[in-house]
């Protein structure tokens, strides 16, 4: 007798009703994001908490129907194997990761513009309380004098500006779209905001009071899933603690409106 033969007079054990599907939902949410979501360090609890306890909730239901309904061997163990396979495909679907936000696209008129140096004496006292307030981690030797030359010697420019309206642009991440990069829309802000402009595009010479000019403020997305930093930070943007401007990169030039 072969195996479709048997199940068409062997209906699918009770046990089998529960641990099917729980090991279905169990493998699909716990080694779905594993795969798809990495950045996830709680991903794979899906299985664990969610997917895995329904999995077997959902077999013991599909059990008390079927026999209920009085169907058939051959249908239950259809039912049985076609739900786990659902449960598992609609979990992998499930734990796709959305799309990742690159950075934003924001016009800017500038009201102001200084070298970072000048920011020098508020930004070590801003960050020696910090220090003097943390006894659980030792900063990193010779901070102040690593950052005072830093500072100095810094070609970057801090923006004073009325941010007119940004565009968030993002890039899918799914199988069958990643790589794709897409813009969310325009939206007006009509907000007084400084920025730290990196250079050669920081010079003040080039951003005049009134200018008015596309800038790219990236997003770290290394920073979400990145260990504890040495501090206080080694970089300049993190350090005077301002939101970081650029050139606009060539990839997302397609994003900004026409002339």
């Amino acid at each position: 007798m072969d195996t479709d033969s048997a199940r068409e007079g062997i209906k699918p054990p009770r046990s089998l009703w529960a641990l099917l599907p729980a090991a279905a939902g169990f493998a699909a949410g716990f080694f779905g994001p594993i795969v798809f979501v990495p950045e996830a360090n709680q991903g794979p609890l899906v299985g664990i908490f969610i997917t895995g306890p329904g999995g077997a909730a959902l077999g013991l239901l599909l059990l008390l129907v079927s026999r209920l309904a009085g169907l058939s061997a051959g249908t239950q163990w259809r039912l049985l194997l076609g739900s786990s396979a659902a449960l598992a495909l609609g979990t992998l679907f499930f734990v796709q990761p959305g799309p990742v936000t690159r950075g934003w696209a924001v016009e800017l008129r500038v009201t102001g513009c200084f070298r970072p140096a000048s920011l020098t004496a508020a930004t070590l006292d801003y960050w020696q309380k910090r220090v003097d307030a943390v006894t659980w981690a030792e900063p990193r030797s010779g901070w102040r004098e690593d950052m005072t030359g830093l500072l100095a010697a810094d070609d970057g420019s801090v923006l004073e500006a009325e941010t007119l309206r940004e565009n968030e642009i993002a890039e899918k991440r799914k199988p069958w779209n990643r790589g794709r990069l897409f813009a969310r829309g325009w939206t007006e802000k009509k907000e007084k905001r400084v920025y730290y402009l990196a250079g050669p595009a920081g010079h003040c010479a080039d951003n005049p009071p009134g200018t008015r000019k596309f800038y790219f403020s990236p997003y770290d997305v290394s920073a979400a899933r990145s260990g504890p930093r040495t501090w206080p930070p080694p970089e300049t943007e993190r350090f005077i603690n301002l939101r970081g401007l650029g050139g606009m990169p060539e990839e997302y030039r397609r994003f900004l409106p026409r002339p």
